[in-house]
């Protein structure tokens, strides 16, 4: 993250009441708790762009973050993340084979929370639009407390 601590996204697969899941989780370093974020899906979703977010804020120097990563089903898919400061490019990563995922881990680090998110096909056609809406976080403002935190 420019600016800002450094993020790992993890996959674990495993089986639960006979079906196979697969969840994608990002850690935050260093010392940082977290809460929510991350995403369970089955290996074969529906939508092309399986996505969760991680969001917080370092004291040290004071900077916002907000994580958005997932499964991309079709690699050859275009995915943006929309803020106030434009559009930005969702990075591919290809998946272990041990993860058994068809699809590539997408992610991007953002320094605000995404107002929409927006995925075109191979052809340019859009497959998927996401109107997030505001959601501005201050968790960077002088007095804000978060359990989101990292101490630096």
């Amino acid at each position: 993250m420019p600016g800002g601590p450094a993020f790992a996204i993890t996959a674990e697969r495993y089986r639960f009441e006979g079906k196979i899941t697969v969840d994608l989780a990002a850690q935050m370093e260093p010392h940082a708790r977290l809460q929510g974020g991350g995403s369970s899906f089955s290996p074969d979703p529906v939508e092309p762009f399986v996505w969760s977010t991680q969001e917080g804020c370092s004291r040290r120097p004071p900077v916002s973050w907000s994580i958005v990563y997932g499964l991309l089903r079709d690699p050859s898919d275009r995915a943006y993340a929309y803020t106030g400061a434009g559009r930005h490019a969702v990075l591919k990563a290809s998946i272990p084979a041990s993860i058994h995922l068809n699809g590539a881990l997408g992610y991007v680090a953002l320094h605000e929370a995404p107002s929409r998110l927006l995925v075109r096909d191979r052809t340019g056609k859009v497959v998927q639009d996401e109107q997030l809406g505001s959601r501005t976080k201050e968790l960077c403002k002088p007095g804000a407390s978060s359990s989101l935190m990292v101490e630096q």
